[in-house]
């Protein structure tokens, strides 16, 4: 706020100018914009000193203006100049006022200043904390400029810190709906106070919907920690949760060394994947999610070898497998030796291998297959394809739900 404050108010003092030159004779029509003599020396020298940072010498030299003079138009120049002053000095509740009687004062205002001020005048007293000025100037300038997403952002922000929540969220609302359909990002303090908000009213629609957006817009652990655990809230199949936990993964979300090792147990003994288990466990003992329990370490190393010696036995066989898959009507041997690649990251193998699976009637939960298909191609970088795989998911009873999250995380 403060580098646009400081932005607006530099020009306004450059053309400022020179005081001294318009005591030159003026047309009759235009005798009102002068400055005499005394006046001008006093605000020039006030400017010097302001750029010097010489405050109390500016505000005296605009006292000692203010004394001499005889018009409108130098009480005009007057505030520019203490509106440079307390720009510099970050007084913006000062700063205001200064611009507030720059508006009462509109003969001397371009036609882009007086449609400016208003947005401006909010955004200062937005700065000084001063909400209920804020909140005024914004309506104002939304009254002529309804679209403006930033201003009306601001107005939300406004009327949170003065606790009216029904407006804030409402507000804030429709400036992140406004700026999603014109294919903008909403800022990310919008989304934060929108569920802050949410919250004080204890709407828990509007608080997912935050962290949805939140997660999707600002991919940061925190926000997919929260989102997956409402999301994942009171799941009770074990394959959904397989995917809620490989999906914590991917966003650095998983956190819990009993987490982790239940997700690599998983992926070891029921979902073809002892490659993925060696991995999400040495990443866990990397970051020290797991080892660091003297007594869950002995438990946590055992369970890494085993998957090791799973995950070597599975790719001794990667050979026959593929052999067996050409000739396999039901499609699962297919699918079993695209699950090995998925484990080892190898998305160029693992995804034709499930594509080739899924074609054929006889696979064994082919959500399932789906969703891992669709994670492959995520990981490939073929997101339009992920994208697609994701949203055949969307009505799947056990799947669905988690499906529409990794869709989420395709736009990170």
């Amino acid at each position: 706020m403060s580098v646009r404050v400081s932005t607006v108010v530099m020009g306004v003092c450059l053309a400022f100018g020179g005081v001294s030159a318009l005591v030159v004779p003026q047309p009759a029509i235009a005798q009102q914009k002068t400055v005499n003599p005394k006046v001008g020396a006093a605000l020039q020298a006030a400017l010097a000193a302001g750029k010097n940072k010489q405050f109390d010498v500016a505000l005296a030299k605009v006292k000692e203006a203010e004394g001499a003079k005889t018009n409108s138009f130098e009480q005009f120049k007057i505030n520019e100049t203490l509106a440079f002053i307390y720009n510099s000095q970050k007084n913006y509740a000062s700063l205001a006022g200064v611009y507030e009687k720059q508006l009462e004062m509109p003969q001397y205002l371009s036609p882009e200043q007086a449609q400016s001020y208003p947005k401006l005048v909010s955004q200062i007293y937005f700065s000084a904390q001063q909400y209920g000025k804020s909140i005024e100037y914004s309506k104002r300038w939304l009254e002529s400029k309804p679209n403006d997403t930033e201003m009306t952002a601001l107005l939300g922000q406004a009327y949170y810190f003065t606790k009216d929540n029904k407006l804030c969220k409402e507000t804030l609302s429709s400036a992140v709906s406004v700026a999603e359909k014109a294919g903008g990002k909403p800022v990310e303090s919008w989304l934060q106070t929108m569920q802050a908000c949410a919250l004080n009213l204890n709407d828990e629609n509007l608080v997912a919907q935050a962290d949805e957006k939140l997660s999707r817009y600002y991919s940061k652990p925190e926000y997919w920690s929260r989102y997956v655990k409402r999301a994942a809230r009171n799941e009770k199949s074990d394959l959904a949760n397989f995917h809620w936990y490989r999906l914590k993964e991917e966003v650095g979300a998983l956190k819990e060394a009993d987490d982790l090792t239940t997700y690599a147990t998983q992926a070891m003994t029921d979902y073809g994947a002892p490659g993925e288990a060696v991995r999400v466990l040495e990443e866990g003992f990397d970051k020290r999610i797991l080892g660091a329990d003297d007594k869950r370490k002995m438990r946590q190393q055992n369970t890494l070898n085993k998957a090791k010696e799973a995950a070597a036995a599975s790719k001794a066989q990667w050979t026959a497998m593929a052999t067996a898959a050409d000739s396999d009507p039901t499609g699962q041997k297919s699918v079993d030796l695209g699950m090995a690649y998925f484990g080892v990251e190898q998305y160029d193998q693992a995804i034709p291998y499930l594509e080739k699976g899924l074609k054929k009637a006889g696979v064994k939960e082919p959500a399932h297959v789906k969703l891992t298909l669709a994670v492959a191609q995520l990981r490939k970088g073929q997101r339009d394809a992920a994208r697609a795989t994701f949203k055949t998911l969307s009505s799947d009873p056990v799947l669905g739900k988690v499906a529409a999250t990794w869709l989420i995380r395709s736009y990170n």
